[in-house]
């Protein structure tokens, strides 16, 4: 089976479920993010303050193009790691791409329990987080194999059994 890399907006689960899907098809589950932190040593909120988004976009992308050629992976990427025109170019080219599609409500009533996101650290969170939605979607779309909306009454395990079935089913 190709390498499965999770796309989609902040706070829509792709870890989550990653790791799931990743443990049920005994893969492994390999998180961007922590793989950032991990070889820079730094976190992603010190790596914003004090090199910029530019510098964490870099490490983004030298992530996912290690992560790309090995075998068995299942990653969950960061909600911008589709900014960049050659991340999309190498997810589209050499993994399986599930866009974990979420309606902004959802994304904001998650927001109240994440407090480790750079990006959304502005005067107005929910209005950074509904024009990233607004500027991503159409890159989420143009390279995701399958779009798996992500609802806020299904469970974890109903949200990875439908990954599952599209993995499955082609």
């Amino acid at each position: 089976m190709a390498n499965i890399f999770f796309i989609g907006p902040p706070l829509a689960g792709k870890s989550r479920v990653a790791q799931e899907v990743a443990q049920q098809l005994t893969m492994h589950f390999i998180d961007s993010d922590i793989e950032i932190e991990r070889s820079s040593g730094e976190s992603i909120p010190t790596i914003f303050a004090e090199h910029g988004e530019e510098k964490f976009r870099h490490l983004e992308h030298a992530i996912i193009r290690y992560w790309l050629v090995q075998t068995d992976i299942v990653c969950a990427t960061g909600g911008g790691a589709v900014l960049r025109a050659d991340n999309r170019q190498l997810l589209a080219r050499y993994a399986r791409v599930i866009y974990l599609s979420c309606d902004v409500p959802v994304l904001l009533a998650r927001m109240t329990h994440s407090h480790d996101r750079p990006l959304l650290k502005t005067a107005d969170p929910s209005a950074t987080l509904r024009t990233q939605v607004q500027q991503r979607q159409p890159l989420y779309e143009s390279i995701a194999d399958d779009v798996v909306q992500v609802k806020e009454h299904h469970s974890l395990a109903q949200t990875v059994a439908q990954v599952i079935t599209l993995l499955s089913d082609g």
